[in-house]
């Protein structure tokens, strides 16, 4: 699957906001921490979701990449040293955006350099 279809999919994942999860991979129906590939998973955070598209952590290796490339210069911004992970979990913040609505963006940033390097 190309790197594109995992970031497009991965973030109609968590399009809606009760779909979307902070501090772990995946929440169940009760609102308990689980893994993004688990049949009981109903909401994941920017990264289970994108391993959840993918199907594995290997197979998202590229889109992973991608995603922490339309990342990076809001974390260097923030003078902090990570991933997506610090933009899902609130640890950075995109202007005023709430951090789902920060994901979602750095999601269709991360998706344009994709299709621009025709990934």
């Amino acid at each position: 699957m190309s790197a594109v279809k995992i970031l497009r999919e991965a973030r109609a994942l968590i399009a809606d906001k009760s779909r979307w999860t902070t501090e772990t991979y995946a929440r169940d129906s009760n609102g308990i921490a689980t893994q993004y590939d688990s049949p009981e998973g109903i909401c994941y955070c920017a990264l289970g979701a994108l391993y959840k598209a993918a199907g594995s952590v290997v197979w998202a290796a590229e889109a992973e990449g991608i995603l922490n490339t339309a990342a990076k210069p809001y974390l260097d911004a923030a003078d902090v040293r990570g991933s997506i992970a610090c933009i899902n979990d609130g640890d950075v913040q995109i202007s005023d955006l709430e951090s789902h609505d920060a994901v979602i963006r750095v999601y269709s940033e991360a998706i344009s350099i994709a299709e621009a390097a025709n990934a």
